[in-house]
């Protein structure tokens, strides 16, 4: 469908988090959507403020695009054309340079090329080593990649055609066929050849495929996975398992064209549908002329199903169950996928490839292209399948969220029960469309009669118009789905008919059907009975209505613990907010509708304790609103002069958030430490004090240990509490506990990959290497999205010896790019030695996801100092870090050695002091006397004190001692005699162990 013809078009507006961040692909992908509506579209609509250090990169990114673009749909195309709107490009010859080659690029495959040399005296530009037009006039050839990889006839150019034949090769991949094609991409089947020439889809695009970073963080069943990704002069190459050639539109196609409405029974039946993905793939599989190799290399099919489809489920199956069932797997790899924050924002039948066993897996996350006509889909979705929301985004570019999805299954179980789409304007003017989802909800049994009531019920509940009458999750969604399948109730969708929940009773309890009197009259009373306990809806309200609240009233200390872990950063913040949001949703208003909790028919105790509980909730709600993941760790200007009166203890609890999210942690310990002491059982109270407490002692603290052992015993079920317990184990060297707490947690809720990790960190340091590569495995299988798991799990492999494992983990971790900060630290650090440049970029991009990383900080001021000699730099790290991160004395006596290094005494000795006040640490002591040893060599009094630091630091910890000698720091006095004595008494009280360095945690 094309866009209709609109002068009433809204203004496009680009969302204020990608300018907040200068996310440039945000900007790209916001412009590109608005473009495929509007050409004539402004870019600076998509742009960060003009003071915003990100506001160049995104506006080149914007014309290189635009450029392309025009490129490919008129011919013509100049840099000139931006300058009067974005003269900045043009002021100096490193902004315009990457854009002059990309038009220069561009012309060399028309029919005029331009010669590079206009190009340098437009610009005042070294055009020198530029391609010259006979060497571009084909394509473009990227440095780095051989010529061969494409042969001579092959059509993948410079431009935005991507055509390849039969037997052209690119890479490693001989092309098959043409399988589908898009507006930028082209997918092909073809055979991988260094790998016994296996079947694979290989998709080449002319634009950067953001579905491959995407698909990689997703592993499901029922999603199709990504096997590598390429780049090859212009082109992102994307290469997939083949899993067949049918979709679920081919079904319903083919269905139609016998003449058949798939609203048939007999015709949509579990094994007829295989029946029907057989019959399309041996056709696809024909037409390219590979009818003798199917996917797993076999020979031609014959007409009997194959022995995964004889297994499926499917085969059993009538067409309402077959339907119901599909849709159930495509809504859990979709909750898979929203449980990583990715929407899909085009699902419909041809995006839902179904594999030979029936299995539907899901297609093209965030990307049109496949095996349909992509002129109706447009805004990131095909309008048939578009919620109301999304529908409206079109022309307001809102952001969506998952219901968006949930709407979109609504409408494929929809057509696949009926045979027909749910509403009647499915293009032309937006506004009726979006009306005519709004003013009815159609009813799937008026289409097909022969539709059970509850199917009917859970579509209608997928396309309520409003989003917050939907399926809250995918997974909601799926569970009804499958307690359908099960001939149980459903729990999400209302059970609208009384028969048809007896008829499941029976379904369930087939003993009750035999044929005895006996059993006759049983049955008729049980249906009796079950009417009249329906009828009673006021009981059964009240009762429901009490489970409800008292489930909420349990789960509140286990929001307030998921609440904390992410103000510190141990979990997710979109995902913390989405769990309050849920959890109190259905408390927001009372309602008499059946089914619907209703606060008046509490019990005056009960309600009473329900609004505690909601205050609570609403009161870290009101945290988490408009924060972004990095500010709750953010430094901000504020202090207690005195602690106020408090009328509860839960009061005196808030104020210590309030403290800890401004970083005053020593009033957020004072007041929380009241609380402890008076209430030891009060399970926030304890959980977040002594939380501070590990942060204040940077992960260590038998205090901190205590407070989590009482938050334990008042909560025992509390997720949060073991796992944070693990932590503080972990930092003490209490290996074995910690992995004792982390079992537990990994007992209370399997889903908690972040406690695999951390007990696979126990088992390595316990030297069970097996068992830390066991969980590091199942972590990274499950989705954990932190990529460090691939570094720690090849550090377990080399202590095991497997060096080539390693290597390989190693080479996958830095292949893909961290989403979080902690990723980004151990990527830095595998980097070192040899790369210190990239190690101080991966810190960077540590601090743009958490500008207050404390792991960043400190790594950042080594690598700058240590390795890279910028002393300076590391000591302005250092003085941001501690606005933060005043309590941290390893920040303060790495301030104080980098100023004795400068002979800075003054302020060197100012940092050593304050490092030892706060921390007895054998290694900050141990640093401290490396900072008087340096001031030493202009104040040789200073001697004396470095001498007794050092003997102190050794004597708490002997390994230390293996450090001196070749410690520079220490020159100044390692040739005095108390010196040689404090080694030799080392050595003589406790052979020294390898030397210890600080590391940071992974």
């Amino acid at each position: 469908m094309k866009p209709p013809e609109s002068s009433s078009r809204s203004a496009v507006s680009f969302p204020g988090s990608a300018l907040a961040f200068g996310d440039v692909d945000a900007a790209v992908e916001a412009f590109e959507d608005a473009r495929a509506i509007d050409r004539s579209v402004s870019l600076r609509q998509f742009l960060p403020p003009q003071s915003d250090s990100s506001y160049l990169a995104v506006l080149q990114e914007l014309v290189r695009v635009d450029l392309d673009h025009r490129f490919r749909e008129t011919g013509v195309a100049s840099l000139e054309d931006y300058r009067n709107d974005h003269p900045e490009l043009f002021e100096t010859p490193e902004t315009i340079e990457p854009l002059a080659f990309e038009e220069y690029r561009l012309k060399l495959s028309s029919p005029s090329p331009v010669a590079a040399n206009e190009f340098a005296r437009r610009y005042r530009l070294d055009t020198s080593r530029w391609p010259s037009p006979r060497e571009g006039s084909n394509r473009s050839q990227d440095p780095g990649h051989s010529a061969a990889a494409v042969s001579s006839s092959s059509s993948l150019d410079s431009g935005s055609r991507v055509e390849l034949s039969r037997g052209q090769r690119i890479l490693d991949f001989s092309i098959v066929g043409e399988l589908g094609r898009g507006a930028f991409s082209r997918v092909y089947l073809a055979k991988q050849i260094s790998l016994s020439e296996r079947l694979v889809v290989v998709k080449v695009s002319s634009i950067k495929l953001r579905e491959a970073e995407r698909l990689a963080r997703l592993q499901h069943t029922n999603i199709v996975p990504v096997y590598s990704v390429h780049d090859y002069q212009k082109y992102s190459i994307l290469c997939m398992p083949w899993f067949g050639s049918t979709t679920l539109k081919d079904v319903v196609k083919s269905l139609r064209s016998d003449g058949s409405s798939p609203a048939s029974e007999s015709q949509l039946s579990g094994q007829m549908l295989l029946s029907t993905v057989m019959k399309c793939e041996s056709e696809t599989l024909t037409e390219l002329g590979t009818v003798s190799v199917d996917r797993r290399g076999n020979a031609d099919r014959s007409q009997k199903l194959p022995v995964d489809a004889i297994r499926s489920p499917l085969v059993r199956m009538d067409q309402e169950q077959s339907a119901a069932w599909i849709v159930m797997k495509m809504a859990e790899g979709l909750s898979h996928a929203h449980s990583r924050g990715i929407l899909h924002r085009d699902l419909k039948p041809a995006n839902v490839l179904l594999t030979e066993d029936g299995q539907p897996m899901i297609l093209d996350f965030n990307l049109a292209v496949g095996q349909e006509d992509l002129t109706d889909a447009i805004a990131g979705g095909t309008l048939p399948y578009m919620s109301p929301e999304q529908i409206a985004s079109v022309e307001s570019y809102r952001s969506l969220d998952p219901a968006s999805d949930v709407y979109s299954l609504g409408v494929i179980l929809y057509e696949l029960v009926t045979g027909r789409l749910p509403f009647v304007i499915n293009s032309g003017n937006y506004r009726q469309m979006i009306d005519e989802r709004w003013q009815s909800i159609p009813q799937a049994r008026d289409a097909n009669p022969r539709l059970s009531v509850d199917l009917n019920s859970i579509i209608s509940k997928c396309l309520q118009p409003e989003v917050a009458q939907r399926y809250t999750t995918a997974a909601d969604l799926a569970e009804d789905l499958d307690r359908h399948l099960r001939n149980l109730p459903l729990v999400h969708a209302p059970n609208r008919s009384i028969p048809e929940r007896m008829v499941k009773w029976v379904k369930r309890h087939p003993q009750v059907t035999s044929s005895t009197g006996i059993t006759v009259i049983a049955l008729g009373l049980v249906i009796a009975l079950g009417v009249a306990w329906w009828r009673n809806d006021t009981r059964l309200l009240t009762k429901m209505s009490e489970q409800q609240a008292e489930e909420f009233i349990q789960k509140t200390p286990s929001l307030q613990g998921e609440a904390f872990m992410a103000m510190f950063g141990e979990a997710s913040y979109p995902d913390t907010l989405k769990l309050l949001k849920e959890a109190i949703a259905p408390f927001r208003s009372a309602t008499t509708e059946t089914g619907k909790f209703n606060a008046s028919l509490l019990q005056p105790e009960q309600r009473k304790m329900l609004n505690a509980s909601m205050t609570e909730v609403d009161f870290l709600l009101e945290k988490f609103e408009g924060r972004s993941q990095s500010s709750f760790r953010s430094a901000v200007p504020w202090s207690v002069e005195s602690i106020p009166e408090f009328q509860s203890q839960e009061e005196r609890i808030r104020f210590g958030v309030n403290c800890f999210l401004n970083r005053d942690l020593r009033v957020a310990e004072s007041v929380l430490s009241s609380v402890t002491e008076a209430h030891p059982n009060n399970f926030a109270a304890s959980l977040l004090h002594g939380m501070i407490l590990m942060e204040t002692s940077h992960g260590g603290s038998l205090d901190g240990e205590a407070l989590l052992s009482a938050a334990i015993a008042s909560k025992p079920n509390s997720v949060s509490a073991w796992y944070q317990r693990g932590l503080c184990r972990m930092a003490l060297k209490k290996f074995e506990d910690a992995a004792d707490d982390f079992t537990r947690v990994v007992e209370l809720n399997s889903s908690k990959l972040n406690a695999l990790v951390a007990r696979a960190i126990c088992f390595k340091n316990l030297a069970r290497y097996d068992a830390a590569i066991a969980d590091l495995t199942k972590a990274i299988d499950g989705g954990f999205p932190e990529t460090r798991t691939y570094f720690l799990r090849a550090s377990v492999y080399r202590l095991k010896g497997n060096t080539e494992a390693a290597e390989k983990d190693k080479a996958t971790g830095l292949s893909l790019q961290p989403s979080d900060a902690r990723s980004w630290v151990v990527r830095a650090l595998e980097q070192l030695p040899g790369n210190p440049e990239a190690a101080l970029a991966d810190l960077r991009e540590a601090q743009k996801v958490d500008p207050s990383s404390h792991d960043a900080f400190r790594n950042l001021a080594m690598v700058l100092s240590e390795y890279l000699k910028r002393p300076e730099d590391a000591i302005q790290v250092q003085t941001n870090a501690l606005l933060t991160y005043s309590n941290d004395p390893y920040l303060w006596v790495g301030r104080a050695v980098l100023h004795a290094r400068a002979a800075r005494r003054e302020q060197a000795i100012q940092d050593a002091e304050e490092a030892l006040r706060q921390s007895k640490e054998p290694l900050v002591i141990y640093s401290a006397a490396c900072v008087y040893a340096l001031t030493s060599e202009k104040t040789p009094d200073d001697a004396a004190m470095a001498l007794k630091l050092l003997a102190d630091s050794i004597r708490a910890d002997n390994s230390l001692a293996g450090m001196a000698p070749t410690d520079q720091d220490l020159k100044a006095i390692n040739a005095r005699p108390e010196f040689r004595n404090i080694l030799a008494a080392a050595q003589i009280l406790n052979p020294p162990a390898p030397p210890k360095t600080p590391t940071t945690p992974q």
